[in-house]
């Protein structure tokens, strides 16, 4: 009678589908209904009250959910235990072990049929209230565990009991708004750690939008902290903003100091990525202020990384590497997983930008191992893309890419557009032609235009300048750098304005402007240096020496390159592919007019340098460089 499709259109209601079976069968055989009414109509009336009950479960329960909910009023709470098993023993209830834990479920038929039983009494509402407050509990009582050795356990549970959290989230919003703000305040962690960024925020704007929910300001503080922060994660920076200053009013007014400590973290964070660092660091001094006042010593764990973060960024790396090492040392001591992850990942950043990529390897892969054993998706794509960018810095171009790719899959899952920019920006630099790099750098710079992350949108206009000048386009690679160092001057980002500069001095040089790109690559390295960002020496010192040679100082050029060859043996960093035929041609050139005796002397003598002597070598200054470059400069022009 019915096709395929047809039935599966009207699944949904299975017992008036099956109502036509066999004629000769006993009553009881000839319907799904009738199957089903004759097994209920066997239990005892406690068994049929606990059955009825269990249908307000979404996805099973536990035996102490059970007893919880489903207790009082003709069933009594020590028999729970017994009536369930009698309604496994009768198969109409199914019992499994997930994870070490015994839960219990319906199948889909005998789920329905219990809820319509449900709702022919008078207490359907008033078991959904239990429920409610069952699962509500659950989340609260367990919140405090984030933060400590039992976070992932919290999580686990949370997650095990996901489809009763989302039936409790629905009920509240039609029926209990105070509830469902506590529910949903209590989730944004959850939220936040295990990657439903999007249904999160769904769930929180619904909940501020909720009948009722502008009288409770203590419970709709929490909420507006919630959406702040995952909006901010996915980079909606207004809206977070929005939330987290109607936060800071509501908590400031209420003195809940706690919510204020959280506010003040995200208005930080969306300070940073402005390029305000001054106000960032304000806020962030306050919220670990308060913080340290409250003695959460989790919440004091991650105000360290961030108040670390803006220093990374001012490149104060001694700075950086102090604060994320005491923000791991607490995370540690209270056994808060996420916090030890995100510290041990932020450390490896600062040992990569140091030069020592044999710590930052172990660093960031214990942090991925930690991440995925708890599941923590907000982590896990940091984790994946900083060891792509030690494989990049490494020549291993195909690692890279896989590392990468995988790193934006998460972050596209998650909705974290800065990281999908950041991803994107990843993948052009290890891409392997210039059409795919430059689509890459583009579609990465129109994110960061967007979000408005000054800081950011000056790194990806670094990319595609760097990327025009290699394909001859000097005047826009000229255009998009001087674009990105007005940013960073603005915002005081020394690592930025060392990258614009030394983009500007690879135009001057390759245009043939020694004299200017001599002046650019000097104040580049100055600031590299100061930084004592490692991995960046050797190209504006190789630069330099190609500057040089190209203007007669041949010895010079030979000594900077010498030591620059022994310095990335060193610290295991090769030259970019794309800059390997220039280099050869170079020490070639050099080599013809030094003589392979003078040569190799002089090589040996840059060899012996070490990285500190070449840059002070190469910092000097000299009438006879500058002189040169300028004659040189003259005679070509």
């Amino acid at each position: 009678m019915l096709s395929v499709e047809q039935i599966g259109a009207r699944l949904h209601d299975r017992l008036t589908l099956l109502t036509g079976g066999s004629r000769t069968a006993l009553p009881r055989h000839q319907t799904l209904l009738a199957a089903i009414d004759w097994s209920y109509n066997l239990l005892s009336e406690a068994e049929k009250i606990l059955f009825r009950r269990l249908s307000v479960f979404s996805g099973g329960w536990t035996l102490e959910a059970a007893e919880s909910v489903c207790a009082g009023d003709g069933v009594d709470r020590g028999r729970v235990l017994e009536l369930l098993s009698g309604l496994v023993d009768k198969s109409l209830v199914l019992a499994e072990e997930r994870e070490g834990q015994q839960r219990y479920r319906f199948m889909v038929t005998l789920q329905e049929y219990a809820g319509k039983r449900l709702m022919e009494t008078e207490e359907g509402e008033a078991i959904s209230h239990r429920h409610a407050e069952c699962f509500v509990a659950l989340a609260v009582d367990g919140e405090p565990k984030l933060r400590s050795s039992e976070n992932k356990v919290w999580l686990d549970g949370l997650n095990s009991e996901y489809d009763n959290i989302r039936t409790v989230l629905n009920w509240t919003l039609r029926n209990n708004a105070v509830m469902g703000l506590r529910l949903a305040g209590t989730l944004g962690q959850f939220w936040y750690h295990r990657g439903y960024w999007n249904e999160g925020r769904r769930w929180l704007a619904e909940m501020l939008e909720a009948r009722g929910a502008l009288a409770h300001p203590a419970e709709r503080v929490r909420v507006l902290n919630a959406a702040g922060w995952i909006a901010q994660n996915q980079g909606d920076n207004v809206s977070a903003r929005s939330f987290c200053e109607e936060a800071l009013i509501l908590s400031r007014k209420s003195g809940d100091k706690r919510e204020t400590s959280f506010a003040l973290n995200c208005l930080a964070v969306l300070a940073a990525k402005q390029g305000d660092l001054a106000v960032a660091q304000s806020f962030l001094k306050e919220s670990l202020a308060i913080r340290r006042e409250v003695g959460d010593k989790g919440l004091i764990a991650a105000t360290l990384l961030n108040v670390g973060i803006v220093a990374l960024r001012q490149g104060e790396f001694d700075s950086a590497r102090s604060l994320f090492d005491e923000s791991l040392s607490i995370s540690r001591e209270v056994g808060y997983k996420h916090g030890i992850a995100t510290a041990l990942v932020d450390c490896g950043e600062v040992a990569r930008r140091m030069g020592d990529h044999a710590a930052a390897q172990s660093l960031i892969d214990e942090s991925l191992a930690l991440a995925k054993d708890m599941g923590d998706k907000s982590v896990i794509p940091i984790a994946l893309t900083s060891q792509g960018d030690l494989a990049a810095l490494h020549g291993d171009y195909a690692a890279a890419r896989a590392l990468h790719m995988k790193a934006l899959e998460v972050s596209r899952e998650l909705g974290d557009k800065r990281l999908i920019a950041e991803m994107l920006q990843s993948l052009g630099v290890v891409a392997e032609d210039y059409p795919t790099a430059r689509s890459l750098f583009e579609e990465s710079l129109a994110i960061r235009r967007e979000l408005g992350d000054g800081a950011e949108v000056a790194i990806a206009l670094n990319c595609l300048g760097s990327l025009s000048a290699r394909q001859g386009d000097y005047a826009a690679a000229r255009s998009l750098h001087d674009e990105g160092l007005a940013i960073c001057q603005q915002s005081r980002v020394k690592d930025g304005i060392a990258q614009s500069l030394n983009g500007l001095a690879d135009v001057a040089r390759l245009r043939g402007d020694h004299a200017q790109a001599l002046s650019l690559y000097k104040q580049s390295l100055a600031i590299w240096w100061e930084l004592g960002e490692k991995p960046e020496f050797p190209q504006p010192l190789e630069h330099i020496a190609a500057v040089v040679m190209a203007c007669g100082q041949h010895d010079r050029a030979v000594r900077l390159w010498g030591a620059m060859q022994a310095f990335r043996s060193v610290i295991s960093v090769p030259r970019p592919p794309y800059e390997t035929n220039e280099y050869d041609g170079q020490i070639s050139a050099a080599r013809a007019a030094l003589g392979e005796e003078g040569f190799a002397a002089v090589w040996a003598q840059g060899e012996a340098m070490g990285a500190d002597q070449a840059i002070a070598y190469a910092l000097q200054e000299d009438e006879a460089w500058s002189g040169a470059a300028m004659i040189l400069d003259r005679s070509q022009g």
